[in-house]
């Protein structure tokens, strides 16, 4: 199986904070999940499969997560892939495939910390590619601020802060308020969390429309 590593979406900012905030974070996690043995969590260090090419424009269209459910055949069509590197995953409900370091599947929770380093391109890209999942929950931070910029799939749901209780789209209960900053300084406030129409109207420069979800992931999502 070849697996194809686009450089420009796999690039991690090695800041301190970028890392303090992302251990605390899984660790809260974990901590607040050790009686659940129904959710895991991968960090920085599992790769998420994912079908087509975001290299270039024409590619983005084609690009999704990969829904696994029980039809699905693992030497079916995933003779080359591409992948990212969430900050973090946590899977619940959704099914996955673990191989090795990869992941093929479409977690319940995506977490990104973004930095200076992490370009328009590339946080376009994996809102893009995040959201062609209805059932995946994706998070977005900045290394320097409190707010938590949330979608559901391709809808934008209100933003949340770490020093609030946060609860996730299939309700788990998360407070990291001992993890929240006190001042946010002029870096963060310099990164603007997109509206709905503001992120689709920079995706539509890679497509011209949004994958639909599969008859798996509208039944998975309403059960």
């Amino acid at each position: 199986m070849e697996v194809i590593l686009l450089d420009f979406m796999t690039k991690m900012s090695t800041m301190p904070k970028h890392n303090r905030l992302l251990r605390d974070i899984s660790f809260n996690l974990k901590l607040a999940l050790r009686a659940r043995a129904d959710y895991d969590i991968f960090t920085d260090t599992v790769r998420l499969a994912y079908f087509g090419n975001i290299q270039n424009a024409n590619g983005l269209a084609e690009s999704t997560l990969i829904w696994v459910d029980e039809n699905f055949q693992a030497n079916r069509s995933l003779e080359i892939l591409s992948y990212v590197e969430p900050d973090l995953m946590l899977f619940y409900r959704n099914r996955y495939i673990e191989d090795r370091s990869l992941i093929i599947g479409a977690p319940d929770l995506i977490v990104e910390i973004w930095s200076e380093r992490n370009s328009d391109l590339e946080q376009a890209a994996k809102r893009f590619l995040y959201s062609t999942s209805q059932s995946t929950e994706h998070w977005y931070l900045t290394q320097n601020s409190n707010t938590i910029e949330r979608w559901l799939g391709k809808t934008r749901l209100p933003d949340a802060s770490l020093s609030h209780t946060v609860i996730t789209n299939t309700g788990l209960t998360l407070d990291l308020s001992k993890y929240s900053f006190k001042v946010a300084d002029a870096f963060s406030s310099n990164l603007k969390s997109p509206s709905a129409n503001e992120f689709f109207k920079v995706a539509d420069t890679f497509s011209s429309n949004l994958k639909s979800p599969s008859a798996n992931e509208e039944s998975a999502t309403t059960s």
